[in-house]
């Protein structure tokens, strides 16, 4: 099974060229590149201790770590903890990408970082039932010059997930403040993103720079910390520590639905062929006459 998974994995940061091993996949290891594996994991219909009961659940995401000393996969953030339940695992061909600090005439001419947290991640922050981040620079693609940006109508992952570096810390340092939690694995899509003017509360807290998503974040991300401990100034001001994964979809396997004879005629369920309406012609009416009009 290991062996399967690392060839639906396949790549994962858009370059073929420097995938490895006989299964042509990419690491994906959280501390060396900017560019994780992403699953979407689904309750098993029939097998395990808890097979899916609701039709509409179509699972969640997850970010997937590899150690390759043990040959073991992790997931970053927690599928439900039911024992003995069984998901089905779903690869993607898109790519995910940690939005950082890093720019683009660093990032066009530099290898990506061996560590990940040395890149700077740009770092959110938002309560839950709230659609709204606050990040702690400007991730616009119309403002910023940065190697990995953001703009309207792009997909992103807020994880609650356990970075493996992320063990030990206390209130405004960088560490110790995420634990991998269950049922954060959801996709947003950003609707607007832009910046504030100054408010009173800047100076302590940085509430500027704000995404607007399509809908509400069913967990709390409000954990703030000192902007100095991400390498950032002014160092004592404030910013959420929440990392923010962008996705960009595969350009292949994105099918658009087709009605049956194009919407313009009648299928026979005997024969199997078209019946179409008046004006159209074709095997499945998709090409109109100008004769018949």
């Amino acid at each position: 099974e290991s062996k399967l998974l690392k060839k639906c994995l396949g790549d994962s940061n858009g370059n073929c060229d420097d995938n490895v091993e006989v299964y042509d996949w990419d690491y994906g290891t959280w501390n060396t590149t900017l560019y994780p594996h992403i699953v979407k994991l689904a309750p098993h219909p029939t097998l395990g201790s808890a097979p899916k009961v609701d039709v509409y659940d179509a699972g969640k995401y997850y970010l997937l770590w590899y150690d390759a000393g043990s040959e073991t996969f992790y997931t970053g953030n927690l599928p439900e903890v039911v024992s003995g339940k069984e998901y089905s695992v779903f690869t993607t061909e898109g790519t995910a990408s940690v939005v950082t600090n890093m720019t683009k005439t660093i990032g066009e001419n530099l290898a990506e970082p061996t560590n990940l947290a040395n890149a700077m991640p740009v770092t959110g922050r938002f309560e839950k039932g709230s659609n709204t981040i606050y990040t702690s620079r400007d991730a616009s693609c119309v403002h910023s010059e940065l190697y990995i940006c953001l703009e309207k109508g792009d997909y992103i992952f807020l994880f609650e997930a356990n970075w493996p570096d992320v063990v030990t810390g206390t209130e405004g340092d960088s560490t110790g403040l995420i634990t991998a939690a269950e049922n954060s694995g959801n996709i947003y899509k950003i609707v607007k993103i832009g910046v504030n003017q100054p408010s009173p509360t800047t100076y302590t807290t940085e509430d500027r720079y704000y995404i607007v998503l399509d809908k509400v974040i069913n967990w709390d991300g409000s954990t703030t910390i000192r902007k100095g401990s991400i390498g950032l100034t002014p160092e004592d001001q404030k910013v959420g520590f929440q990392w923010i994964i962008k996705f960009t979809p595969a350009e292949t396997g994105n099918y658009e639905y087709v009605r049956e004879c194009s919407g313009r005629g009648l299928c026979d369920a005997e024969s199997g062929l078209c019946e179409c309406f008046s004006g159209y012609t074709n095997d499945n009416c998709d090409l109109q006459s100008s004769l018949a009009v």
